[in-house]
């Protein structure tokens, strides 16, 4: 069985604009909005298509890696592999939400307020602000993961955590006034795709939603699309990926 389609950062960030360029027939009338002459240019390591085949062969022999796929001013995104029994310690992000789509293995996810579960391929799992949370690779053979979060997100440990040593950083004790921020609107801890693809109405929906960050499911057959319109130009992003 092959995994549904996932859009996890084509449009991440809800403050980004996505715009449509001007259609006949719009009831709309049409409004102007600066487009760069010259597209975007793409900067390692992004490129416009990644294989998971090829992203595998690449590590081919190794149990434990990370291979960002994106790495730009709004999101961060990688695929992680760990080995059978290795672990995330418990940790947290002050102001951002992390999420995650399990694409091999299993993993044993403890989050701050909720009872523990098992992620297998097809989940997709997430972690609010400020929210404790920490992961194990369970089973008998490497999980592999692809990891979401907002650039440059910080990351912090519990005060019972050692943190690890990092050069040019020092860790010390801070009061935030750490507050969890719980699950809202249509987000959940934990969903898997093939479970909902067992409705047969199913048409994809939203999995992250919050002021910074948004990540859709968009699942369906071309069979049942309406037919393409020539006419129709597409749509652009102005500010990000």
């Amino acid at each position: 069985m092959k995994i549904p389609k996932i859009l996890i950062g084509g449009t991440a960030l809800t403050f980004v604009c996505c715009w449509a360029v001007a259609q006949q027939g719009s009831k709309e009338e049409a409004s102007w909005a600066p487009k760069p002459l010259e597209k975007t240019v793409w900067k390692a390591p992004m490129k416009p298509h990644t294989k998971i085949a090829d992203v595998k062969a690449a590590h081919k022999g190794q149990t434990s890696w990370r291979q960002v796929i994106v790495d730009d001013d709004h999101l961060k995104a990688e695929y992680i592999a760990m080995a059978p029994g290795e672990k995330v310690g418990r940790r947290f992000h002050p102001d951002t939400r992390e999420w995650w789509v399990i694409m091999d293995g299993e993993v044993k996810f403890d989050i701050e307020g909720q009872d523990s579960f098992t992620a297998t391929r097809g989940s997709m799992v997430q972690v609010p602000m400020q929210t404790i949370y920490s992961m194990e690779a369970v089973g008998n053979k490497p999980a592999l993961r692809f990891e979401v979060n907002i650039a440059k997100a910080h990351l912090l440990y519990p005060k019972d955590v050692e943190p690890p040593k990092t050069p040019g950083l020092e860790w010390i004790p801070v009061v935030l006034g750490r507050k969890p921020m719980g699950y809202n609107l249509t987000n959940k801890p934990h969903v898997n795709l093939f479970e909902l693809a067992k409705d047969p109405n199913y048409k994809g929906s939203r999995f992250v939603h919050d002021d910074r960050a948004v990540s859709n499911i968009i699942y369906g057959s071309e069979k049942n699309l309406p037919p393409r319109n020539p006419k129709d130009r597409g749509h652009y992003h102005a500010e990000c990926s």
